[in-house]
């Protein structure tokens, strides 16, 4: 396997969009979830809590956290390859 030599200023653009691509994966996760202190790289969907509401409402909340759980999942993938 031959390997590629970069000059500094091409690794210093990559390390930077690395670094902005990691900004943006945290930013998405945490608008719906919260990351988890004691596993790194690992984030806990919100269970979305509507007071008061229905069984239809509870259905809603249902799907739409199992939504945020798979997309929760795809993120963490990402960030973790990022990081």
């Amino acid at each position: 396997m031959q390997a590629i030599k970069m000059d500094k200023q091409s690794v210093e653009k990559l390390k930077l969009k690395l670094q902005e691509e990691k900004n943006t994966l945290k930013k998405e996760l945490e608008s719906f979830a919260v990351q988890d202190k004691d596993i790194k790289h690992n984030w806990k969907a919100k269970y979305p809590n509507r007071e008061n509401g229905n069984m239809e409402e509870e259905a809603d909340e249902t799907q739409e956290y199992d939504a945020m759980v798979s997309l929760e999942q795809s993120l963490e993938l990402k960030l973790r390859d990022v990081d």
